[in-house]
């Protein structure tokens, strides 16, 4: 095993970035919540329509009745807006639009049958044979971005072929994520917060936390040896590279751990793991899709969000820089 370091400013990305923003807001994910034998049907009419143009992406959820509740993500303030829809033999028919109040009371008729489940705190065996890749954040209420990153990385995945969880704010839970870390066939894991060289942090059941919810103990504790051989990890927090939770999962051995060596900066960091991710899902090799993740950022998300700042963001890699995710 070898260890890489990746540093990047913002000055040399500017002079060596590509706009790489305006090609992935092109792809409009559409992004299927729960299982539903309607599910690809639906995913079609919803790419299709002429609405969907206007927005980033969109989360659908498709309730046992045959109705569904489009979740638009909106490109001015990365808020929603809501549609509701029912299905029918061919085509979705009363197509409106709702306000958020209608759109929780439909979402909280969705069938318990959801792609991110709530495993129980007692159990944190595996429970879903069929993921390939998890990608976790307990902020994506808070931080626009991250919810924007994890659908894209979560819709480059579906487009390869494989299946995806997403763990997002209260399935962000520590029962969770040591589940699909005991899961033998989750390859890649994910996972953008707040974090330091201890741990990371989560939801305590239904309440975020501030405090560092999963940390090295838990994971010596969770009897990982000979589970994480296969997976790669990335933790895209703050100083996560630098003591006892890199060292945690190394001794459990992980195939390759990736994360901050230094403080990572908000927004810019998730940009930078989400090309990463994209194109190691494309069959990247982990050293070349870092890099190549970093050096593609728009120059012009730097200027709007950093003005004159230097930022130097810097990552660690343990494992063999040369492997890939499939």
């Amino acid at each position: 095993h070898v260890t890489m370091e990746i540093a990047m400013n913002k000055f040399l990305t500017i002079i060596l970035g590509i706009s790489s923003l305006a090609v992935f807001a092109e792809t409009r994910p559409v992004y299927i919540q729960n299982t539903s034998a309607n599910a690809e049907l639906v995913k079609h009419w919803v790419e299709n329509t002429e609405l969907s143009n206007n927005y980033l992406g969109s989360l659908v959820y498709i309730l046992p009745n045959k109705q569904i509740l489009i979740k638009y993500l909106n490109p001015d303030n990365y808020g929603y807006t809501y549609y509701s829809a029912e299905i029918t033999a061919a085509q979705l028919q009363k197509f409106k639009k709702i306000d958020e109040t209608a759109a929780t009371e439909l979402e909280q008729a969705i069938s318990d049958e959801t792609l991110s489940k709530t495993v129980p705190m007692a159990s944190t065996s595996c429970q879903d044979l069929n993921t390939s890749v998890v990608v976790i954040s307990p902020y994506t209420t808070m931080v626009p971005h991250t919810k924007i990153d994890l659908y894209r990385i979560a819709a480059e995945v579906t487009h390869q072929g494989y299946n995806v969880t997403i763990l997002a704010e209260k399935n962000a839970n520590i029962a969770n994520v040591l589940s699909y870390l005991n899961c033998p066939n989750v390859q890649g894991i994910f996972y953008v917060g707040h974090g330091n060289a201890n741990g990371i942090t989560l939801y305590r059941n239904t309440v975020k936390s501030d405090i560092i919810e999963l940390t090295y103990n838990d994971i010596q504790k969770a009897n990982l040896n000979g589970k994480l051989s296969s997976k790669i990890i990335e933790v895209n927090s703050c100083n996560t590279f630098n003591g006892r939770l890199k060292q945690s999962f190394i001794d459990a051995g992980v195939k390759n751990y990736i994360a901050g060596k230094t403080y990572l900066t908000i927004g810019w960091s998730d940009n930078a793991s989400e090309l990463f991710w994209v194109k190691l899902i494309r069959g990247g090799l982990i050293g070349n899709s870092l890099n190549n993740g970093i050096t593609d950022m728009d120059p012009s998300y730097f200027i709007h969000q950093f003005g004159d700042f230097m930022v130097v963001d810097t990552w660690g890699i343990y494992g063999n820089v040369n492997n890939s995710l499939f």
